[in-house]
């Protein structure tokens, strides 16, 4: 069972390297897209591949930053496959399974691509208000004026559940809008599919450029369209929102208990800055 790990990261490069030192393997290959604002002293390896310099991307809040960083990753990973499967982490994301229980659910579950893909449920008519509108780059941002002015630009515009049939676009190429988590694990066939597609349908770009937070629904737009989508199986990276709508709750070391009972193979997130011990508890716990 082969992988590749496509890590996304941009803060505490010790968190980093204590990440890779769990997941490598002889069976495994690292992918890393460090944030362009940032320089991070990871450790190298013969599995280990960069994205180069000219394609590091300047990740910004709720722009298509991450898309374009993951697309980058996705193209390093194809220049070294083939692999089973190909998985989207985040540097502060973490396993709570040992690489033995990972390689086994996925050799169990094999052809099976695990992405969070959600359409017509009681939060849709929101989250597809997302791409009904043109949203000019100044007013993706996370500055309080931005903040005011998209607000009312969605009030406006007919609501946050409906958008004036004026202003309304559609998703191009016939696809249906479907959002979901930003981390999956994809078959290697599933992530040569979708770099053809979007190597083959420039507009696709283009049109999520002018999205809000088009990380939760880039990939699971394009998945919902393709001819994988009756392989699709759960998240498979365990997140804890809380009441916080924007960042997902820092995951402690009084919650390893709990993240060993959940079915996941991963969780998120982590911030070593935050708690120090909760990394070492859980490698402790899951190399027993």
């Amino acid at each position: 069972m082969k992988i590749c790990y496509l890590i996304l990261c941009h803060k505490n490069e010790l968190q980093i390297n204590s990440l890779i030192e769990q997941l490598d393997d002889k069976d495994v290959t690292f992918c890393i897209h460090v944030d362009k604002k940032v320089n991070l002293d990871i450790r190298s390896n013969n599995n280990i591949y960069f994205v180069e310099q000219e394609q590091r991307i300047d990740i910004k809040w709720g722009d298509m930053g991450m898309v374009t960083a993951t697309l980058n990753l996705i193209k390093t990973a194809l220049k070294h496959g083939p692999f089973d499967y190909v998985a989207l982490i985040s540097g502060q994301c973490f396993p709570i399974k040992s690489n033995k229980q990972i390689k086994n659910f996925l050799s169990l579950h094999n052809k099976m691509n695990f992405i969070d893909v959600r359409g017509a449920d009681n939060e849709y008519k929101r989250m597809l208000k997302r791409v009904e509108l043109i949203y000019p780059k100044w007013i993706q941002g996370r500055s309080y004026f931005a903040k005011i002015a998209k607000r009312l630009y969605i009030l406006f515009s007919g609501g946050f559940e409906h958008t004036f049939k004026l202003l309304r676009r559609s998703v191009p190429y016939g696809l249906s809008y479907a959002y979901g988590s930003s981390w999956w694990f994809l078959t290697y066939e599933c992530i040569i599919w979708i770099n053809r597609f979007v190597e083959e349908h420039a507009q696709i770009c283009s049109f999520f450029e002018t999205c809000l937070n088009p990380d939760e629904c880039f990939f699971q737009t394009i998945f919902l369209g393709s001819p994988y989508v009756e392989t699709n199986g759960k998240n498979l990276t365990y997140v804890e929102w809380g009441d916080n709508r924007n960042h997902p709750r820092v995951l402690l070391e009084d919650d390893v208990p709990m993240l060993l009972k959940v079915p996941h193979l991963f969780a998120r997130k982590f911030d070593m800055d935050i708690d120090s011990n909760v990394i070492k508890a859980l490698s402790q716990a899951i190399n027993r």
